[in-house]
Formats: C-alpha cells, sequence, structure tokens
C-alpha cells in the first residue's frame, strides 16, 4: 500500500519500510526505504539506502536522507520543484549535528546580550556623568564572568563542530544514482559537499571524490 500523509502521515521503523508510494509522509527507518511507484512532498530519513523503483521511479520535491545510497528513475521535475538529498551521513549522526548547531546559536545569543549589558555599563562608566553603584560594579564583574564562560563555551563547541566534520569527511562515501532524468532544482549533498542541479541531466551517479561532488555515468 501507499502512504498519503496530507503532512501528517509518519512511519518510524527498525528495519526497512516497503511501500508502493509516498505523498506527504514522514518515513523514517534505520536501515532501507523501498518505493514501488514515487515519492511526493515527503520526508525519507534511512540508515541504509532509498530506492524508488516502478515505471515511473519519480522522486519529487521534500527531503530525502540515505546512510549509503539514493537511488531513483528520475528526480525532481521539468517544474524544477526543490527537492533536496543527502547522503553519506547517517541520521542519527545528522541528529548530532543539528543539536550542536542549535547549542552554539543559543549560546552565542547569550553571548550577545551579556556583552551588550556589560558595553552599556562600561560606557556609563566611561561618561564620568555617574559613579558606578555597589550593585551595579557588582552586576559588572558578573557579566564579565558569564562572558569569559560563555566564550569558552563557544571554543568547546567549535572544536566538536570541527570533529564532527572530519568524522563526516570520512564516512561520506554515499552516492545518488538517477537512471533517467534529474532536473534543475534538486540539491544534493554528499558529507559536507553540495552540488546544485542547473540543467537537466541524464543517466548519472553523483559522488564524492576528493574535496568535489564527481558526476559519473549511471551503469
Amino acid at each position: 500500500e501507499g502512504i498519503r500523509g496530507i503532512g501528517k502521515g509518519r512511519i518510524s521503523a527498525g528495519g526497512s519500510v516497503y511501500a508502493r508510494y509516498l505523498e506527504n509522509a514522514y518515513v523514517e527507518a534505520s536501515q532501507d526505504v523501498i518505493i514501488g511507484e514515487s515519492v511526493i512532498q515527503s520526508t525519507i530519513s534511512a540508515g541504509g539506502k532509498v530506492i524508488v523503483r516502478g515505471e515511473s521511479g519519480q522522486l519529487v520535491g521534500g527531503f530525502c536522507c540515505a546512510g549509503r545510497e539514493i537511488e531513483a528513475k528520475s528526480v525532481g521535475s521539468q517544474l524544477e520543484v526543490a527537492t533536496q538529498l543527502q547522503v553519506g551521513i547517517k541520521p542519527d549522526l545528522m541528529a548530532e549535528i543539528k543539536a550542536i548547531i542549535q547549542k552554539e546559536a543559543e549560546v552565542k545569543a547569550q553571548l550577545e546580550r551579556i556583552t551588550n549589558t556589560l558595553q552599556r555599563l562600561l560606557n556609563a562608566q566611561a561618561s564620568r556623568e555617574r559613579k558606578l553603584s555597589v550593585k551595579e560594579k557588582i552586576l559588572l564583574r558578573n557579566l564579565r564572568e558569564a562572558r569569559q564562560r560563555l566564550q569558552g563555551q563557544i571554543q568547546e563547541i567549535e572544536t566538536e563542530r570541527e570533529e564532527f566534520s572530519r568524522k563526516v569527511r570520512s564516512l561520506a562515501e554515499g552516492r545518488v544514482k538517477v537512471q533517467n532524468y534529474i532536473y534543475p532544482g534538486v540539491t544534493i549533498k554528499i558529507g559536507e559537499l553540495s552540488y546544485y542541479v542547473r540543467d537537466k541531466m541524464q543517466h548519472v551517479v553523483f559522488l564524492q571524490e576528493g574535496d568535489e561532488i564527481a558526476i559519473l555515468p549511471y551503469c
């Protein structure tokens, strides 16, 4: 059977998922996701492969992430529908990366607020219009300590991100295989590399070679 989610259909499996079609659905599988006909405006996350078979084998719109490989007969459409494909990073690793990015954004926002407050106090002190009160002096000291602590946290997060980047580069062995056509509007990410399809192509495979995404003949 197919899954028509209307934005609400959600399936999560510890193994593989098999369906005739997906439309506005969310599917998560620790292994593979195998679709018999088409995938329309859906979100797919697979630890192994995503394969779209059948007569049309069409993958259009949405977001598709696979740890190893994505294969379809056609990707995108002549209408240049935005379609995002990502391979080479397993979903659990993606979740960790997103958590790190979110944490970094939160800490930087805190640092900006503290820095602005600290600067206002320093400006008031420098203007000599008045001396800082005892309460303000304590606040000034606390703000400086908080700023130093947050700066240390940001350094730790940046180090963690660099380690993840190295890990992602070492694991980025995924590929995208297109039997027929891939259309403009499709974005392909392999590891940390990104490629935006600007021209219609036929019978191609996308994979990482060094620091580039290579395009090879489909075989």
